[in-house]
């Protein structure tokens, strides 16, 4: 996937996140950087920030968003394309392995 990178992000912030990764065993950086994703598809919420907590022109902050959004979504579709291959190398392993082990094959007769 990708590398992770230092962010400075508020304690009271991160501090939620923490107790969520460390509850179900998430990797942090993945917990934060999928919620980071979301709120790029969703340009709503990228443009209210701008505008409202960074002072930035309403129709501004919505193209700002739009660009970002379509970045998302690109990153998106690689993720899901990427996990498709996987979830497929891994389904292919487990039927070989299976045949490496079963007494028969399944739905014959010997």
């Amino acid at each position: 996937m990708s590398s992770t990178l230092n962010v400075r992000v508020w304690k009271e912030v991160y501090d939620i996140y923490k107790e969520i990764s460390d509850r179900y065993n998430i990797i942090l950086s993945n917990l934060v950087s999928v919620a980071l994703l979301r709120a790029a598809i969703e340009q709503i919420i990228l443009t209210e920030v701008l505008h409202i907590w960074f002072d930035i022109d309403f129709n501004e902050a919505r193209k700002i968003a739009e660009e970002v959004h379509k970045k998302a979504l690109v990153i998106t579709n690689n993720i899901t394309i990427k996990a498709k291959e996987v979830k497929r190398k891994t389904r292919k392993r487990s039927r070989s392995s299976y045949a490496k082990f079963a007494p028969h094959r399944p739905g014959k007769r010997e």
